[in-house]
């Protein structure tokens, strides 16, 4: 037997070392403590390791238990997305949901999967508003918003916020490159966040300071200059042929995550349906 198996138990141990106790999990998920024991013992025995460790207190787990329990999680959330996906395609949603994005993803991203959503819900209207990210923000908390992705990480009592992927910046210079705008610099300053624009700026003796990666794009592709650019924004045009890392300067800076938010408590199934879905899509797309 292989861990796939026994995904019903791997329900029960989450639940166990959520609740910290085998009493109080069995209460909860409505079986006897003895059975959830044996479940727990069946499951050191699959794997061959000790997962949790007792004591008077409750229980705590082991390393490989730890372990056990975060990619159990992971599964369970999963498969809750999964069955909640595939009952959503079974329902004519209907409505209006606005999502905000930043420009860069909006162009990139946002093309296919407004399609697919129009596909499975024609009478479902997405709409899409574009934005700095702090702007984004303030807006799904002034309830202009059903949802937003932007970059960083915001934390609020108002919102729900969970990071999709990470991505850095690197500098980016066109294949039919002239060497006299190697000391130019192409540059979004609001992209940058709270890193000091000095420190990029060394080595570099004109600047063209843009006020979206759209026109940095545009530059650098034409030659007129070193662009600073998210990866997953350059790789396009890398793939194309059209850019390529800069040897010189070749180097990661400015890691960032891009995060989906949503207000709490305010979701319809048709924003939850739009979320799981955004967070799926993002995803796979990230990772191409």
């Amino acid at each position: 037997m292989k861990l796939r198996d026994h995904i019903e138990k791997i329900n029960y141990y989450v639940a166990a070392v959520e609740h910290g106790a085998l009493r109080r999990a069995s209460l909860a998920i409505g079986i006897g403590q003895p059975q959830l024991t044996k479940v727990i013992k069946q499951l050191e025995d699959l794997l061959g390791t000790q997962l949790i460790i007792r004591s008077r207190k409750g229980i705590s787990t082991t390393q490989e238990g730890e372990k056990l329990y975060k990619e159990g999680k992971k599964i369970l959330e999963d498969i809750d997305k999964l069955e909640f996906s595939i009952q959503a395609t079974r329902i004519n949603l209907s409505g209006n949901i606005t999502i905000g994005t930043y420009d860069s993803i909006s162009r990139y991203f946002f093309p296919d999967f407004l399609k697919y959503i129009k596909s499975l819900h024609p009478q479902l209207r997405v709409n899409l508003c574009t934005g700095r990210s702090k702007n984004l923000v303030r807006m799904l908390k002034d309830q202009k918003l059903d949802l937003a992705v932007y970059v960083g990480e915001s934390k609020s009592k108002y919102m729900n916020s969970k990071i999709v992927y990470g991505d850095c910046f690197n500098f980016y210079n066109a294949i039919n490159f002239e060497s006299s705008f190697l000391d130019t610099l192409i540059y979004f300053p609001d992209a940058l966040g709270d890193t000091p624009v000095d420190q990029l700026k060394r080595g570099f003796k004109s600047f063209h300071q843009c006020e979206n990666l759209e026109t940095v794009v545009s530059l650098s592709v034409a030659g007129l200059g070193v662009g600073l650019l998210p990866q997953r924004v350059a790789r396009e045009y890398v793939l194309a042929a059209k850019l390529r890392e800069n040897q010189k300067k070749a180097k990661k800076v400015l890691e960032h995550s891009i995060s989906i938010g949503l207000r709490k408590n305010e979701q319809s199934f048709e924003v939850e349906f739009i979320y799981n879905e955004l967070m799926r899509f993002l995803k796979i797309w990230s990772e191409r």
